[in-house]
Formats: structure tokens, sequence, C-alpha cells
């Protein structure tokens, strides 16, 4: 496991995600108001969620159902008894039989053509494909959006306005 099993943090743009990606553990960042901010400084108070860096996602899931909904002193945190993630997070198997069990069976997904950029790594285009390809064997529905919908030009603005908004 490493030196730990669970890390704490903060992810406003991806903070806790990108680095675990990068590292090969699992970054999760759960919806505004679900884990408490209590102590937090924030950078982009209406951004930032805590979030956890854990070594699996079922990891990620008992961690996130012992910290989902804990008020702690804060006031923006959601006050429910619900119980989070109580499935596993992995896709199972792909099913080969032609049923509607398949677990992403309904699920619309799609994938903007503006993100195919040159200066793209090959590897990162083939994980990219790949994973389109394991998520529709898995049910999903497919789709490329076009650049008329979502320009390249939209797409290159987007970090820039993330800033202003942070």
């Amino acid at each position: 496991h490493g030196s730990s099993l669970l890390a704490l943090g903060t992810d406003t743009g991806g903070s806790l995600r990108l680095p675990a990606a990068w590292c090969g553990v699992v970054g999760f960042k759960p919806s505004y108001g679900l884990i408490s901010r209590f102590g937090v400084v924030s950078y982009a108070s209406s951004l930032d969620t805590v979030g956890l860096i854990v070594g699996s996602s079922r990891c990620a899931a008992l961690a996130f159902n012992a910290l989902a909904n804990r008020k702690g002193g804060d006031s923006e945190t959601m006050d429910s008894t619900a119980t989070y993630l109580e499935q596993e997070l992995a896709i199972p198997p792909i099913n080969d039989n032609d049923d509607d069990s398949s677990p992403l069976n309904g699920v619309k997904i799609g994938i903007p053509a503006s993100f195919s950029v040159n200066e793209c790594p090959p590897c990162v285009t083939r994980a990219w494909t790949q994973t389109a390809q394991r998520l529709q064997d898995a049910g999903a529905q497919i789709s490329i959006v076009p650049d008329d919908i979502l320009t390249p030009a939209t797409v290159k603005r987007a970090l820039a306005a993330y800033y202003v908004l942070a």
C-alpha cells in the first residue's frame, strides 16, 4: 500500500485526481457538500471539494461512506443519513449474451471531437479509444460531439475561464 492507506485533500480543478492518475492510485472528488470542508483554507470556496487519494476504488468507497455527510461544524455539508457507493465502483466483467443486463445499458457518453488534438501523445489517444470501447462493450452509447457544438476555440478558452472563476 505504500506509506498511507488514505490521504485527504482538496480538489478544485484536479488537485487530487491528476496526481493520483500520475501515480497509479485513485483520486476521488465527491460532489460539493458531501464531505465537510471544516478547517479547509479555500482556493475557490464555491469549487473546493474535500476528496481522497487511496489505493483502490474499493478503498475510496469505504472511506467515502465513512466521511460523507458528517457535519463536523461545516454549515455547507449536506445533512443526510444516506449511504453512498454501495456497489463496487469498477465496471463488472462484460456479459457476452445479448440481453439488457449490461452494467451501462442506457447510459449515454459524449466525447468531444475537439478533445482530439495533435499535441496528444499516441499512448493517451490509445487509452481514450480503449476506454471508450470498454464503456461501449459494457452497454454505454458513445457519441462523438461535433466541433460545431463544442468548438476547439471554446476548449482552449476553458482553462482561462476556470482561472477567472476560481
